[in-house]
């Protein structure tokens, strides 16, 4: 049916569809993907619904399609129903990788971490295989001190799998100790990362800036750059705030002025110290500032 390729036809579609099912015809595959795909990009809730009422009654079996359950679950997660979402996981006989992700998935959008933890133990006790999609759910449902225990069993999971040589989800674990205000984890998988990026490094160093570790910063930030990393404001603004003295702020506004970045961004609320310090140098006086001015 050429209806249910228009999204704007939406309603039309769903009514033809409707009709061939009341008239015990089956439906196609592609009819009910291009619909939830359509209930989807509207974020339609009722017409979901009315989706998945052909996908259980038409005569095609079309429930047994376990494509069809991972998108029917997305869709009801993207028109804000976890309820929803989680009923029509639940009647999945055999839920693959790609169900689990999609309804975990579906509590960590909503702040549910906790519930996706716990669906993430329920994943454990089966045959199914976490995939990368998997990890970086659950890594992100940890990213708290209280779900560091599971962050922990994922982490060895990822290194049993060989996952952890992948850049996002490296990327992810750091942040996870990161949050979790775990030092000495995060740094060990810091320092076997084959390749970091400027979010990892963002990472550390406000880990570090939180726990006060000022000289771990300041090495941080000159492995950045020996690595051609250019720092982003927000670390730029975070080394700030741990900076003991003038040639820390030498580096944040050496790169101020050649990379071009937002002066107010990178002080934020640290402009005192950036200027003091600034003053203190010899080139300080021919430093333009802008409408923020500074006085001795």
């Amino acid at each position: 049916m050429d209806l249910c390729k228009d999204p704007d036809h939406l309603q039309e579609a769903l009514a033809m569809s409707s009709l061939i099912d009341q008239q015990g015809l089956p439906l196609h595959r592609d009819i009910i993907y291009n619909l939830l795909q359509h209930c989807a990009k509207k974020k339609d809730l009722e017409a979901s619904r009315k989706v998945q009422f052909l996908i259980v009654n038409n005569s095609s079996r079309l429930d047994s399609i376990p494509v069809l359950s991972d998108h029917l679950i997305r869709c009801f997660s993207l028109c804000g129903s976890l309820q929803d979402a989680l009923l029509a996981f639940r009647k999945v006989v055999n839920p693959t990788v790609f169900t689990w992700n999609s309804i975990i998935s579906a509590h960590i959008k909503v702040e549910k971490s906790q519930e996706a933890l716990l669906l993430y133990e329920e994943m454990k006790k089966t045959d199914v295989v976490e995939d990368k999609v998997t990890f970086l759910s659950v890594i992100k449902a940890c990213s708290r001190p209280a779900g560091l225990r599971y962050g922990m069993y994922a982490h060895d999971r990822i290194v049993r799998i060989g996952l952890n040589f992948d850049v996002m989800i490296a990327n992810s674990i750091v942040d996870m100790y990161a949050k979790c205000r775990n030092i000495e984890e995060g740094c060990k998988v810091f320092n076997t990362m084959p390749l970091r990026d400027v979010g990892v490094y963002g990472a550390m160093i406000s880990l570090y800036v939180d726990e006060g570790h000022a000289t771990h910063i300041s090495t941080l930030l000159g492995k950045m750059l020996e690595e051609g990393i250019i720092p982003s404001p927000s670390i730029l603004s975070s080394f700030l705030k741990a900076c003991i003295g003038v040639d820390d702020v030498a580096v944040i506004h050496y790169y101020v002025i050649t990379e071009d970045l937002d002066v107010e961004l990178v002080i934020g609320t640290n402009f005192v110290i950036y200027s003091r310090q600034l003053l203190r140098m010899e080139y300080a006086p021919h430093i333009n500032f802008g409408n923020q001015g500074v006085t001795n």
